[in-house]
């Protein structure tokens, strides 16, 4: 005896029971909930919060329950425990919370306006882009140079079979000689 500690030799079985009774009280379920291999999950219809499974709120309208939450459908946002309409004008789509132009439109502020298309321009999403044999130059498209016997692919120019490219020209390959 040392001081007024009492120390005692308990056979390690007595210790591992004492451990694994402990253990398991510790590691019970909250009401509500299910075990999942070494952890636990709350049951359909309640959440998770800290170490408890409290009721879920029931999911307001223009809503779909996802998970142990929900999500507003498209064409609404979530504010706070509601779903809000998107106000949109024309040309605009919304997916869930985001508002997106249609093609050839441009967000300006809260709204879409048509994009203005230069000469040769095609609409590329929100923005635009130059046809084939044409590079983009500010708010402009240029014809690009092709010489005989190439065309252009986007803004570049490639020699057609056959053909070689030596500088800004496309030369008949020679046949091979025996």
């Amino acid at each position: 005896m040392r001081g007024n500690l009492v120390t005692t030799k308990l056979p390690f079985f007595f210790v591992r029971i004492a451990f694994l009774l402990l253990a398991g009280q510790a590691a019970a379920n909250p009401p509500n909930s299910y075990s999942t291999g070494n952890s636990w999950r709350c049951n359909m219809g309640y959440e998770r919060i800290g170490s408890q499974c409290r009721l879920r709120a029931a999911a307001p309208d223009n809503s779909f329950n996802q998970g142990s939450s929900w999500r507003c459908k498209n064409g609404y946002k979530r504010v706070g425990n509601q779903c809000q309409k998107i106000e949109i004008g024309a040309n605009v789509t919304a997916t869930e919370a985001k508002p997106f132009c249609a093609s050839g439109y441009r967000r300006v502020g809260s709204a879409c306006q048509k994009a203005e298309l230069p000469a040769n321009g095609a609409s590329a999403g929100a923005d635009w882009a130059c046809r084939d044999g044409y590079k983009r130059v500010g708010k402009q498209c240029q014809r690009i140079f092709v010489p005989a016997n190439a065309s252009a692919q986007g803004s570049q120019w490639f020699c057609n079979a056959g053909y070689e490219r030596q500088a800004d020209a496309c030369i008949k390959i020679a046949p091979a000689t025996k």
